[in-house]
């Protein structure tokens, strides 16, 4: 399996020195490399660029690291590179791959490379087999709930919960957006927002700023997520 990844960092020399990295290995190529934080995130968003995973600086003027992955993590994996190790606990809550140390060693990158194959195999398994149901933990200990996908209608996070909602009743859960993201990954369902998730088959239409769905509820459409939203949904 191929690995295409696309380099975003500020810094010349560091894409330098993971481009002759990446050229020793067979299977990685080297899709991209920007130092404009800000141009990279459009060109992922637009798909100007398409890779497996983006190699990223987080400590970046204009748009940093992590604010970053928090874009574009619905499209690419992402491998944090940085100087600086108190991001490290952050860096997980964007459900990074791995996070490497500037200066990178070569055996390092190798880590990070089988990481991100066992991370790209399990996510092309999972899409082929994918289920007609999640499980999501329920109100007692041990308990969980078993949920037809084509009965959700949307996901809705805050901060320290989500919240499912099908045409007869909701259910809440301490699962984080991005678990709840990872178990609807498919074709029916789309960040639309960062608070929400919507099933593409319960919408009815939309606009530039709203999502109306089968039930009448209407879910925002951020500037974020519009264009791949308007891309994937628009008449062929």
């Amino acid at each position: 399996m191929s690995i295409r990844i696309f380099l975003v960092d500020d810094e010349d020399h560091a894409m330098d020195l993971l481009t002759m990295y990446a050229e020793r290995i067979s299977d990685v190529q080297i899709v991209g490399r920007e130092t404009d934080p800000a141009k990279a995130v459009r060109m992922i968003l637009d798909k100007e660029i398409v890779a497996d995973a983006v190699f990223l600086d987080i400590d970046m003027p204009v748009l940093g690291g992590l604010s970053f992955a928090g874009l574009v993590r619905h499209l690419v994996q992402v491998v944090f590179t940085t100087a600086h190790r108190q991001y490290a606990p952050e860096s997980y809550l964007h459900d990074a791959v791995d996070y490497l140390l500037k200066p990178v060693t070569f055996e390092r990158f190798l880590v990070s490379l089988e990481k991100l194959r066992q991370r790209l195999t399990a996510q092309k398994i999972g899409k082929a087999t994918l289920l007609d149901h999640i499980s999501i933990p329920g109100d007692g200990k041990g308990t969980f709930i078993v949920l037809e996908t084509k009965d959700i209608l949307y996901v809705q996070g805050s901060s320290n919960y989500v919240t499912i909602y099908t045409d007869t009743r909701e259910y809440l859960t301490n699962y984080s957006m991005i678990k709840v993201e990872q178990l609807l990954y498919s074709n029916q369902f789309l960040r639309v927002h960062k608070s929400y998730i919507v099933n593409l088959r319960k919408i009815v239409k939309a606009d530039n700023e709203s999502i109306f769905l089968t039930n009448g509820k209407d879910i925002p459409l951020s500037e974020t997520y519009r264009k791949q939203f308007m891309n994937l949904m628009k008449p062929r």
